[in-house]
């Protein structure tokens, strides 16, 4: 590896402990640092959009959103942060209906956090105004089925956890 190569390894090691750390502004140091040797990849596409939102520049955080899914048009994190965008611009029913398109054309490619996190939000929208969510039903099946598996997975941990074993 050259020496650039290794420069840009150890700063995305030192990038992703920094996020895991929640130190997001420290990150975006960081964030800038890769950008001007010239690292775009997606790593760095998808680092720059979570850690825009997570700081509050939400501005900066819609054009990295928007990088992404021009790279990648079916990336589930970029879809979830512009569905949390319009929750923080009061747009609950654009909101909704990425949610809505996410559950319909994306689940698959979902992770268990991003299906974990969807669902919370979900539920607290619905919490807020449950009519409106009602207007949305690929994301109420999503909300039911994805409620019912969390559910049946605490289940299976107590059960796992607190199974007797035969003497």
């Amino acid at each position: 590896m050259t020496e650039t190569g290794e420069k840009i390894a150890a700063l995305k090691r030192r990038l992703h402990f920094l996020e895991e750390c929640g130190e997001h502004t420290a990150a975006l140091d960081i964030l800038a640092e890769l950008v001007d040797m010239g690292c775009r990849d997606l790593e760095i596409i998808r680092a720059g959009l979570n850690n825009y939102f997570a700081v509050g520049d939400l501005e900066r955080a819609a054009k990295w959103a928007d990088v992404m899914l021009t790279v990648v048009p079916d990336d589930v994190g970029a879809r979830l942060v512009i569905a949390k965008l319009c929750l923080v611009n009061n747009r609950m029913w654009d909101a909704l209906a990425v949610f809505d398109f996410i559950a319909l054309n994306l689940y698959d490619k979902m992770t268990i956090s991003q299906r974990d996190e969807m669902t919370d939000i979900l539920l607290e929208c619905a919490k807020q105004d449950k009519y409106t969510v009602a207007f949305y039903p690929n994301a109420v099946d999503f909300v039911v089925r994805e409620y019912r598996r969390t559910e049946l997975l605490s289940v299976i941990r107590w059960l796992d956890t607190n199974k007797q074993r035969k003497n």
